[in-house]
C-alpha cells in the first residue's frame, strides 16, 4: 500500500529507530488474514465495497482499523459526518494532551532514542501511566490519529489541525502540519514555520518538509530557509503531489 510508505518516509525515515512503532502499518492489532481482506476492499469504489465497508466500521473493535475505513468513506462518499467525527474525536483528544516529547535529544538536535526526558517522566507519573504505555501514546498513537485526521483532507478539521500545531509534542505539531499542507491552508504557513524554528534538529526538518508541500511561495521561501539540505528539498517537491493526494487503499 504505497500510502503507508509515502507518509512513512518522514517518520520512520527521519527517525528510523524510535519512530519505528508510529507508522499506521505497526500500529493494527487485527489477526493477519481480515487485515489482507479489509486492504483489498479499502481499494474498491464499487457501491458493493462501501456497504461493506460501512458494515464492518460498524461491526469491528479494532481502533485502527476504524480509522482507515472512516477515511476511505470519508474520500468515497465526501461529508458523512459520523466517519468524520470519528477521526475527530481521537485527534482532538491528541492535540489537546499536555503531554511534553518523550525523548531527549543531543546538542545536535538529534533525537537520543530510549533517553526520556524528565518533564515527559514527571507527566507520566502525574498521570499514573507506566513508561511504557506513556511513550506508546504519546509517540506513537497521538501522531497517528492526528494523521488520519489529516488524510481524510476534510475542511471540517481545520480548526483541529490548527491546535495541533501548540502541541508540545513534535510528532504531533508534523501531523497536523501535513493536514493543513494537504487542505492547503495558507494561513497556517507562519505557525508551521514558527513551530519547526522552535524545533530541535531532525524535528524541525520533520515540520518544516510540510512547507514544501504549499503551493504558495510564502511556504516555499519558508522551506528553503529551514530545510538547509537541497537535495532533501527538491526530492520534497518532487514527491508533493504525492503526498498531498494519497490516500487509503490507493496501490
Amino acid at each position: 500500500m504505497r500510502w503507508i510508505t509515502v507518509a512513512a518516509l518522514s517518520v520512520c525515515g527521519t527517525l528510523a529507530g524510535a519512530a519505528a512503532g508510529i507508522c499506521p502499518a505497526g500500529a493494527q492489532t487485527s489477526p493477519a488474514p481480515a487485515r489482507e481482506d479489509l486492504s483489498e476492499l479499502l481499494k474498491r469504489r464499487d457501491p458493493p465495497a462501501i456497504a461493506e465497508l460501512e458494515r464492518r466500521f460498524t461491526a469491528i473493535a479494532d481502533k485502527n482499523d476504524k480509522q482507515k475505513i472512516a477515511v476511505v468513506l470519508l474520500s468515497r462518499r465526501q461529508g458523512d459526518q459520523p466517519y468524520f467525527d470519528f477521526l475527530a474525536g481521537y485527534a482532538r483528544q491528541a492535540v489537546l494532551s499536555d503531554a511534553p516529547f518523550p525523548y531527549r535529544y543531543d546538542a545536535a538536535g538529534k533525537l537520543v532514542p530510549g533517553d526520556l526526558s524528565p518533564p515527559f517522566v514527571a507527566w507520566a507519573k502525574a498521570h499514573k501511566l507506566d513508561l511504557e504505555t506513556a511513550v506508546r501514546r504519546v509517540f506513537q498513537e497521538y501522531p497517528t490519529d492526528v494523521f488520519f485526521l489529516s488524510l481524510a483532507s476534510d475542511p471540517r478539521a481545520t480548526e483541529i489541525l490548527l491546535k495541533g500545531l501548540e502541541s508540545p509534542n513534535y510528532m504531533v505539531i508534523a501531523r497536523a502540519a501535513f493536514g493543513l499542507a494537504r487542505l492547503q491552508y495558507t494561513p497556517a504557513i507562519r505557525s508551521i514555520a514558527a513551530a519547526a524554528e522552535h524545533a530541535p534538529g531532525e524535528l524541525s526538518l520533520l515540520i518544516a518538509r510540510n512547507l514544501a508541500l504549499f503551493d504558495d511561495a510564502a511556504a516555499q521561501a519558508a522551506a528553503e530557509r529551514l530545510i538547509k539540505d537541497k537535495q532533501i528539498l527538491a526530492a520534497l517537491r518532487e514527491h508533493a503531489h504525492q503526498e498531498l493526494t494519497m490516500n487509503i487503499g490507493d496501490s
